[in-house]
């Protein structure tokens, strides 16, 4: 993001000036990224891309997203 948000700043006018639309570009907080789906799907595929074992993959964020506080965890691989 940057001081007071400039790198956010240069992205819109980057974005703006692409599209020749006004954008608003949001920031949210996640306060716990293991237990949000999203993220730890993100870092599973970056770490199979980067050739990781799955089985190792899978473990790891499984362990990571359990000692969080998750009631239970489901990762599938194709």
């Amino acid at each position: 993001m940057g001081k007071n948000g400039e790198k956010l700043k240069k992205f819109e006018d980057k974005v703006q000036k692409k599209f020749d639309k006004p954008f608003k570009v949001t920031v949210k907080e996640v306060r716990n990224p293991e237990l949000s789906a999203k993220v730890m799907a993100e870092y599973v595929a970056h770490q199979l891309e980067n050739r990781m074992p799955y089985r190792r993959v899978a473990k790891s964020a499984m362990q990571k997203i359990m000692e969080k506080g998750a009631i239970g965890v489901k990762i599938q691989v194709g």
